[in-house]
């Protein structure tokens, strides 16, 4: 019967280790990308809530509201502004220990023409974005 020898065994051990090494911050991208996908997929169906609901009542208030109520997900608090019957500005902000970083890590915007951006990335603030940023 022929066995390994500790050499073999710690060669082995060493290349496992880099392997994980190398798979887990990987991994841990992918699951970042998905929940800043399923945030700004969330503002597409809140502006797309707004406009039903401006086709309905000529506008995207109620009283001094946003039609919609402000509501949270697992991974990002939503918060809407209506500054007149026409206009309106969700926001979405990364909540703190959900793997996104610290509290307001990241922060994505749309309005009520579908002007899309990303104001705040990793936790560094972007101006003039027209566009939702997932990864870098």
């Amino acid at each position: 019967m022929k066995a390994f020898t500790l050499i073999e065994l710690i060669t082995t051990l060493a290349i496992v280790a880099i392997l994980v090494a190398l798979a887990v911050p990987v991994y841990q991208g992918f699951i970042e990308r998905g929940k800043l996908v399923a945030g700004t997929e969330q503002l597409i169906s809140l502006r797309g809530l707004m406009e039903q609901g401006y086709q309905a009542a000529r506008s995207y208030r109620n009283g001094d509201d946003c039609i919609i109520s402000d509501l949270n997900s697992d991974d990002f608090a939503f918060t809407c502004e209506a500054d007149s019957n026409t206009t309106f500005l969700w926001t979405a902000t990364s909540l703190g220990g959900v793997g996104l970083g610290n509290a307001g890590s990241y922060v994505y915007t749309v309005d009520q023409d579908g002007v899309e951006a990303t104001t705040k990335y990793d936790g560094t603030t972007i101006t003039g974005s027209t566009y939702w940023k997932i990864r870098d």
